[in-house]
């Protein structure tokens, strides 16, 4: 008889002890909102929660190095808006230099607005990001990009490396353009070639717009153009062979090989024209020679030579700056879209994370309601089993 009352008591006692484990349990899960707390409670649902989970933060990680690289670009975006407007006032005070009546005072106080633009052309290349990392100067980003040595002579410090960040698995997008093929490796004269009047010229040809008219007659070279007489030219390449020749009337152009020169002003004999294919220099340059002409050179036929192939330079620096502006902009609307599409993403998986992991509250309270009855029904029943004891005053 001892034992079966003993066993009563214990089996009371273990639905007690059973009946507050479940409930401390669904308490749990109530108070965390979470179905699954651990892989036991639904191991299939919960390695799919956790697989789900991995994605989402790989996802978040690639939001996060969008938003990185879309401040870079924007910087960037901002830093060549400044240089297309340094570039175009410079060259709205090269074309005032092309006019003959221009006094001294003119050109001097040109140069001076031109040594302000080309301070603030270094400064803005040099900018940087919030972190303070160049953003023109490649990879070596602690760098400070151009230094400026005597003169106006411009170095670059950077590097030719291009910065890139995933934005999603297998994309990879450019956040920076190096300052070495922005600003420094910019094409002269008319982006093919470029033509320089001879320094000891003493006629008064002035050098022109010059253009590649036939690109199958072309012959990309170095050539010498001479005028053999004030109205006759030959041109003779590298080696000193003639290519062509032919006459001049004081205005006009002249042709060869595809290429056409556009030329104003009586020629002496024995001036030159230098055609140099393929020939390159930095933005920085135009601008300081434009000073030194403005400052040094008097109005005139080797002063409009010098400012005309300046100009040629401003256009060809303007249409790099906006080359790259328009690949920047190509890189803000890809992260634009991968952005919107990481975003979708992001909801796709919260929202299978939810469905597999989050508790139906309205199920999970009810089934606590029915825990904390039970509960409290195999309290009574232990009660009556044990008898009058301490447990009377549960009643």
């Amino acid at each position: 008889m001892r034992i079966s009352t003993t066993w009563a008591q214990q089996r009371a006692i273990n639905d007690i002890l059973n009946r507050q484990s479940d409930l401390s349990d669904t308490q749990a899960h109530v108070a965390s909102g979470k179905r699954i707390m651990n892989a036991s409670d639904d191991p299939v649902a919960a390695a799919q929660v956790l697989k789900l989970q991995h994605v989402e933060a790989a996802n978040q990680q690639y939001s996060r190095n969008i938003d990185s690289a879309s401040n870079r670009l924007g910087l960037e975006e901002t830093s060549l808006d400044q240089v297309t407007g340094i570039l175009q006032r410079v060259r709205t005070l090269a074309l005032q230099g092309t006019n003959a009546s221009q006094t001294r005072d003119d050109r001097t106080a040109a140069a001076s607005e031109l040594r302000q633009l080309f301070s603030q052309l270094v400064q803005t290349t040099n900018a940087t990001d919030a972190q303070g990392d160049a953003l023109f100067a490649g990879n070596a980003v602690r760098a400070t990009p151009f230094v400026q040595g005597a003169g106006f002579s411009v170095s670059y410090a950077g590097d030719d490396g291009q910065r890139m960040v995933a934005a999603a698995p297998g994309m990879q997008v450019a956040t920076g353009d190096p300052g070495s093929n922005l600003f420094m490796d910019i094409p002269a004269g008319n982006g093919r070639f470029a033509v320089a009047a001879g320094a000891s010229n003493t006629g008064s040809v002035v050098v022109g717009a010059s253009s590649v008219t036939d690109m199958q007659a072309y012959v990309p070279g170095n050539y010498t153009i001479t005028f053999t007489a004030a109205d006759q030219w030959q041109a003779k390449d590298s080696s000193g062979t003639i290519v062509a020749n032919g006459n001049y009337d004081g205005s006009g152009a002249i042709a060869f090989n595809g290429m056409q020169i556009s030329l104003d002003g009586n020629a002496a004999v024995g001036d030159t024209l230098q055609v140099q294919g393929g020939a390159t220099q930095d933005m920085f340059s135009s601008i300081g020679k434009l000073i030194d002409t403005f400052e040094n050179t008097p109005p005139g036929p080797a002063s409009a030579n010098i400012v005309n192939r300046q100009i040629e330079g401003i256009d060809q620096s303007l249409q790099r700056v906006l080359d790259v502006q328009a690949r920047v902009g190509a890189r803000m609307n890809t992260l634009d879209t991968q952005k919107s599409t990481s975003g979708d993403l992001s909801v796709q998986n919260q929202s299978a994370i939810s469905q597999l992991g989050d508790l139906d509250m309205a199920s999970a309270i009810s089934k606590l309601n029915l825990q904390s009855v039970a509960l409290q029904a195999a309290q009574q029943t232990y009660v009556k089993v044990q008898g009058m004891s301490l447990f009377d005053y549960l009643k």
